[in-house]
């Protein structure tokens, strides 16, 4: 037993040597970053960031994990030492570009997440970049990659597990009092180290000489019976829904393109994994598959299309008509194109991600002109925009500003409306050191104010369309102004909370409130009622349905008086006019409500407020 386990180490240790030999720099750039994530999780972060080489440190780790994917695609390309030098030099000038502080800069960690996506796809392609290889050798080396590195998690899991288990037992068994707690470490040098090492040795050395193995029977089950049904309910959902929206003549939601992406994805792997099993009765249904994704590329091309028709580009969209025109191209060469490469697949993919991210055509240049343009074309067709401007223009502008605002930061909008920028930027710096202001002024609200009208966001407008749509009556939703004032309960001896909630269940229950004082009052709250007991026995009984009824038509009539009522924001009232009085022999009952909501048939749906009592 002890010689096979020494054998076993010996083996180890060779294929471990025999990894370093292949991948040096991708086992030295994993080691690394997981020693640089090892010191930061074991310090005091906040304390860390303080320390003069922090960011220097950071901007390493951020690199190395860009750098691991690049060496390896760059080792699986060629063991050409000048292809090494060039992934050295694209890291260091990668390194050189960022930002000393990016922690917060969210368009970075997306491009940065993208171009490591870019590089793990073109792991697939490199070995085979200068050379022809038939599809079914291409496949059997993608499987051999995905597995490996399924298997890499897997036992790394496994071995994380095991570790901590063994940790815990000695402890236990040894009566260790220990609370320093190594388990983020732990598992940093786990999957930093072991897995990574582990997934670089299950490469097939020679991609180009792989044996071809057959399915197993689990593959086949996979393939035949959860794949290719779970495509074809894709297919006909979304064809289903075109022929719809096409007899309607209705457009197409927003939500069609993520569909018709996730179909294209679910097609084409149950295409990839249909590899092995094309035979001469199924190979005719291989153009049909790419048949299908193509026409539904020009569904998601025309939904795309009046959806940046109507509000411009952002980079969601950006993204999706991209991927859309990817679809359709790639379509036409499987369908056209005899001897189709599924490498191609790949490589164009990858590609077309960094020249979404590096070109004068990137997501985040286009998506800023776009809607830069659109929000001046907005601001000068409409130069007095009011509350009573069309609420569909409201939105765009609000939607471009916020978009900017978020996506470019505010100096993106100081070309357009400077003297709004100006403002805001002067009275930030006069409350920064405010401390009786709790309220924080965010710009998009900030700005449509000055413009003349309340921001409206995107539940705001996806609202009154269904409302427009529809002949159901809106919401109503009422609040008083008692928020920055103080009240007098001069007369009453108790004061008590009441709320009431219901909001269409079922299994709805009338709510209580226990008093501060549990044995003397209980408050039920019903729909139209409110009952008060002491100690368990009613003492009044208030009938609220006329209260609630009349402040409903009292919004109503300003309505039809063109009395403007937002909505959405709710409609203010004094705290007089939301205050009812109730009286009996033995008690009197003063209830200030604060909010009151109606639902869109008007049922009441929710209210709140203070009860005070005084006892006669």
């Amino acid at each position: 037993m002890f010689q096979n386990l020494i054998q076993l180490l010996d083996t180890l240790s060779k294929k471990f040597l025999d990894t370093l030999k292949r991948f040096p720099l991708v086992s030295f750039f994993a080691f690394f970053l997981t020693l640089i994530l090892v010191i930061f999780s074991d310090a005091n972060y906040p304390l860390l960031k303080t320390y003069p080489n922090f960011n220097i440190a950071n901007k390493v780790a951020f690199t190395t994990t860009l750098a691991i994917p690049l060496f390896l695609v760059l080792r699986l390309i060629s063991n050409n030492r000048l292809l090494t030098l060039l992934g050295m030099i694209l890291i260091v000038v990668y390194y050189i570009f960022l930002p000393d502080s990016f922690e917060k800069d969210y368009e970075l960690m997306q491009r940065h997440v993208l171009f490591i996506l870019a590089l793990v796809l073109f792991i697939f392609p490199a070995p085979f970049l200068f050379h022809s290889i038939k599809n079914i050798k291409f496949w059997e080396w993608t499987q051999q990659i995905v597995f490996a590195f399924i298997s890499a998690l897997l036992f790394g899991l496994i071995l994380y597990l095991g570790l901590q288990g063994a940790i815990y037992a000695f402890k236990k068994l040894f009566y260790l009092k220990v609370n320093y707690d190594l388990s983020q470490q732990l598992l940093l040098v786990v999957f930093g180290i072991f897995s990574v090492n582990y997934f670089l040795a299950q490469i097939p050395k020679y991609p180009l000489l792989l044996p071809l193995r057959p399915y197993t029977k689990i593959e086949n089950i996979f393939t035949k019976y959860i794949l290719t049904p779970l495509s074809i309910a894709y297919f006909l959902i979304l064809y289903l829904y075109t022929f719809k929206q096409i007899y309607l003549l209705e457009l197409p939601s927003g939500l069609l393109a993520w569909l018709i992406l996730i179909f294209s994805l679910v097609a084409m792997i149950t295409f990839l994994f249909w590899t092995p099993l094309w035979d001469e009765k199924t190979d005719k249904y291989k153009k049909w598959v790419w048949v299908a994704i193509l026409f539904q590329t020009i569904v998601l091309g025309l939904s795309i299309y009046l959806r940046i028709e109507q509000y411009g580009i952002t980079q969601n969209r950006y993204f999706i008509a991209v991927m859309g025109l990817w679809l359709f191209c790639i379509s036409l060469y499987f369908i056209f194109y005899k001897n189709a490469l599924y490498k191609w697949l790949f490589i164009s993919l990858s590609i077309l991600i960094i020249f979404t991210q590096v070109s004068y055509f990137s997501a985040y240049t286009v998506a800023q002109e776009s809607q830069t343009k659109q929000l001046r074309q907005l601001l000068t067709e409409n130069p007095n925009l009011s509350e009573e401007s069309e609420i569909k223009i409201r939105y765009r502008v609000s939607s471009s500003i916020d978009y900017l605002y978020s996506k470019h930061g505010i100096d993106s909008l100081m070309p357009i409306l400077p003297e709004v920028v100006t403002a805001f930027k002067l009275q930030e710096e006069s409350r920064k050191d405010d401390c009786t202001t709790a309220k924080f002024f965010y710009f998009s609200q900030y700005a449509t104010n000055h413009l003349g009208f309340k921001y409206i966001d995107k539940w705001q407008w996806e609202h009154e369309i269904k409302n427009k749509n529809s002949n159901r009556p809106r919401p109503i939703r009422i609040y008083s102004n008692n928020k920055d004032i103080s009240l007098s309960i001069q007369g009453y001896e108790w004061v008590q909370d009441f709320s009431y909630d219901n909001y269409g269940l079922n299994n709805f229950c009338p709510s209580k409130t226990e008093a501060s004082v549990p044995s003397l009052y209980t408050i039920v709250t019903k729909e139209k009622e409110i009952i008060l007991q002491k100690e368990l026995k009613e003492v009044a009984i208030i009938k609220m349905e006329s209260f609630f009824n009349t402040l409903k038509e009292n919004i109503k009539n300003r309505d039809k008086n063109n009395i403007n009522i937002d909505y959405y924001q709710g409609f203010q009232l004094t705290q007089k006019e939301l205050t009812y009085i109730y009286q009996n022999n033995n008690i009197e009952i003063k209830l200030l409500l604060k909010n009151i909501d109606f639902t869109d048939g008007n049922k009441l749906s929710h209210y709140h407020g203070i009860l005070l009592i005084h006892e006669k």
